[in-house]
């Protein structure tokens, strides 16, 4: 306990600092106030706190003891009388109050009903050193007396509040003995609930200081029971802590969205949070508000805006331009808050119209592009979604504003691969894109425009999707688009779409998206191609089962493919009459290239097995084709034979060498032998092309000449035989200088003559031959059709 004698000076001290020098007397009720307080003083963990150290009916009695003195006091001044009549009426309240406090069962032990009238006696100590100072004229300006007075008032109220909320917060009843030591777990669990619910009277209680001091209780409480603090809470304490949102002190404010957004995250609170009047206060933060006051805001916006009543309020309180703002400038968390708030709001049709005023349209979109979150970009295509949906006008502004391009480029994203639950996430917002792009599709013209951003290529790809929905929504989508000539050409380009669509046509009633198969199958039917990967994939065995369903379209597509297998039959064996015939040409043209005439013998096609009759002289004999090849073309044929069996050797060797190098085969000695005996069969097949190309130049060259003493009175270059042979030559020529390098290619790979074949020139050569190579591989121009 500190000296009696020096806190009097320090406090006298400190309270002549205070007051004006001029017209002062010291005031006796001032200094017994003094003494009285001086025995509570203490110092605890280096700050000074008062200490009560007597009971609550030694304060109820000092208490009823200073209101007669302040009433008396009051009465007495004769200045100010608007003023002091407005206080003697609520000093003339207090008695009643402190009765009533007073009276209740648990009034001595409980420690806010100490400390509320030690409040009350500060505040009547206070009253009657003014009304003496009143009485005295020893104040100091009018204004200032009339701001004191003003403020005592104030307290006056705010400690007939209180007195009156102590009663009905119910929280004198919840007593605890600190002192009180318990065996059982139920009685520290309800002293426990005794403290928190004494907390959550202090935020309806007392000055703004103390509710700041019980809030930063009530944080630390949440962290560890929040359970237990949302047990406890009453509609009075919501109301509290609503008042508290806007108080004067940033650090209240932040603290208190930090409670109010777990009580809204909870999902118990949300109505009496509603009712009390939280969105207003949540806007202004979400508007103005630090960093941390902004990022919990926007989280209870998120949560209370689910409610389609909440949803609208938000709009008529002008939370929607503050929302598109962080979404276009907040930081990760609040910006995938702030898009969820808005995709919860547009859920409601009726407030679309003012969103797409506000330009959500535009932030959504950007958002896709540039969101931090995966989150934040499955909001805005779900956002946009709502927007389009049964709204033209902000379907052509979704289009005007690239919006297409963007649901596109994120419909194309990959699924990320950290966790199962976020790949989920991501795929049905892909499915909230696709579903955006289909009913953005509800015109020819946005048909035409989604086609040629590059959509069908994506959404056959989402067909592959895991999920029914998306499959579904993609199905949908395709069958929308397909409608349009050129985008029903862009899907028959895709090799997986019939395959995938083929899928869809599962007739188990988990499939929900066979009708949109059936209607996009039929669209393309009109594609033998198409017709064709439809019945190799089974289709029929699908659309049978779907007709016996009476699925649309399905009886009309069976038909078409089983009337296209029918003719398929009929085609295949015109397709067998005409390879034969063709075999009779080629074998008649041998014949005649050997020197031989004669009739086919009609035997089955094979040009080596098909005998003819010829006629020389008067005899007529019968010889197969093997006997009518003896001249060149039977060489020729050999050295073909030759080269391929060369050639297949060489690759056959080559793998054994590559299995070699990358160290699957340990014989390096092996290896190198193999190598060189590979190298020596692409040399020895190079050798073969070479002669075959020389033999088939000669037997061009030859008909070349023969045919041009045919066309001697004519122009040559116009006959279309002499054309034909001309570039067959050409190719013959290139065929056989490849062949001639390659040769080069392998003698120096071989180093058969070192000096000669020098590594530089082996390279040259195998440039060469790979551009030649490459020339090749180049498709021939089309003839021009001469009219």
């Amino acid at each position: 306990m500190v000296d009696k004698v020096g806190v009097l000076k320090m406090w006298t001290s400190d309270w002549l600092q205070q007051r004006p020098r001029k017209k002062f007397e010291f005031c006796p009720a001032l200094v017994i106030n003094l003494i009285q307080h001086i025995e509570i003083m203490v110092e605890d963990s280096g700050h000074d706190v008062l200490v009560d150290t007597q009971s609550a009916e030694e304060w109820f009695l000092h208490a009823q003891e200073l209101v007669p003195m302040a009433l008396e006091k009051a009465r007495e001044v004769k200045g100010f009388p608007g003023r002091w009549k407005m206080i003697i009426s609520k000093l003339e309240q207090i008695p009643s109050r402190l009765s009533d406090l007073s009276s209740h069962p648990c009034f001595s032990k409980n420690a806010l009903c100490k400390e509320q009238l030690q409040i009350v006696s500060k505040t009547l100590n206070e009253a009657i050193e003014l009304a003496e100072l009143c009485v005295k004229e020893t104040y100091w300006g009018k204004l200032r007396m009339q701001s004191d007075l003003d403020a005592l008032s104030g307290k006056l109220d705010l400690n007939l509040r209180d007195c009156g909320l102590l009663i009905k917060t119910r929280v004198l009843g919840e007593v605890t003995f600190p002192s009180a030591v318990t065996s059982s777990s139920a009685e520290p669990e309800a002293a426990a609930h005794g403290n928190i619910r004494e907390l959550l009277a202090r935020l309806q209680i007392g000055h703004l200081t103390a509710k700041h001091r019980a809030l930063d209780n009530i944080v630390e409480v949440m962290k560890e029971d929040e359970k237990n603090v949302l047990a406890a809470l009453g509609r009075s304490n919501i109301a509290a802590l609503v008042q508290l949102l806007t108080a004067t002190s940033p650090q209240i404010r932040e603290k208190t969205v930090t409670v109010i957004c777990s009580l809204a995250e909870s999902g118990s609170c949300e109505n009496w949070l509603v009712s009390e009047g939280v969105l207003p206060p949540l806007i202004r933060l979400v508007e103005s508000g630090n960093t941390e006051s902004k990022e919990k805001a926007t989280i209870s916006l998120q949560r209370l805006s689910m409610l389609a009543e909440t949803a609208r309020s938000i709009v008529g309180h002008g939370g929607v331009r503050p929302l598109i703002e962080i979404c276009s400038t907040g930081d990760s968390v609040s910006q995938a808050a702030a898009a969820c708030t808005l995709k919860n709001i547009s859920a409601v049709p009726e407030v679309r119209q003012t969103l797409a005023e506000e330009g959500i349209v535009k932030v959504m979109i950007n958002l896709l592009d540039c969101g931090i979150l995966l989150g934040s970009k499955e909001y805005a295509a779900e956002c946009l979604q709502n927007l389009t949906s049964n709204n033209d006008n902000l379907r052509r502004s979704v289009v005007s504003e690239g919006g297409i391009r963007s649901l596109l480029t994120y419909l194309d994203g990959p699924l990320p691969q950290e966790s199962a639950c976020w790949g989920i996430e991501e795929l049905g917002a892909q499915q909230a894109a696709a579903s955006t792009i289909c009913r953005v599709c509800s015109s020819t013209e946005m048909k035409k425009l989604v086609g040629e951003a590059g959509c069908i290529p994506l959404l056959v790809k989402m067909l592959e999707a895991k999920t029914n929905s998306a499959r579904e929504v993609a199905v949908q989508a395709i069958s929308s688009l397909v409608i349009l000539s050129q985008n029903c050409r862009g899907v028959k380009r895709d090799d997986k779409s019939v395959p995938n669509l083929v899928q869809l046509l599962d007739p188990s009633p988990q499939n929900t998206a066979k009708k949109y198969a059936v209607s996009c199958l039929a669209s393309l039917s009109s594609s033998k191609k198409c017709k064709r990967l439809m019945i190799s994939y089974g289709a029929i065995g699908y659309l049978k089962k779907l007709s016996e369903m009476d699925i649309p379209g399905a009886k009309k597509l069976l038909k078409r493919l089983s009337r296209d297998t029918a003719d398929s039959k009929k085609l295949k064996a015109l397709k067998f009459e005409r390879e034969r015939e063709r075999d009779r040409k080629r074998n008649r043209q041998i014949k005649k290239s050997c020197g031989f005439r004669g009739k086919s013998s009609g035997t089955p096609p094979g040009p080596f097995r098909i005998k003819y009759e010829y006629t020389r002289g008067n005899q007529s004999r019968t010889c197969s084709c093997v006997r009518l090849l003896k001249g060149l073309l039977f060489h020729l044929f050999c050295w073909e034979s030759r080269k391929m069996a060369l050639l297949s050797t060489f690759l056959f060797l080559d793998q054994i060498v590559w299995l070699g190098r990358t160290g699957i085969y340990k014989n390096k000695e092996r290896v190198e032998l193999i190598g060189r005996i590979s190298l020596f069969c692409w040399m020895g097949s190079s050798i073969c092309t070479t002669l075959v190309e020389l033999g088939e130049g000669g037997r061009l060259s030859a008909s070349m000449k023969k045919l041009e003493k045919d066309l001697k009175n004519s122009d040559k270059y116009k006959d279309e035989q002499y054309r034909s042979k001309l570039q067959k030559s050409n190719e013959r020529s290139l065929a056989l200088i490849k062949s001639v390098m390659d040769i080069v290619v392998a003698v120096g790979l071989l180093q058969l003559a070192p000096k000669k074949v020098t590594p530089r020139v082996t390279g040259a050569f195998g440039f060469v031959s790979s551009l030649i190579s490459c020339y090749q591989l180049l498709p021939s121009p089309q003839k021009s059709k001469t009219p």
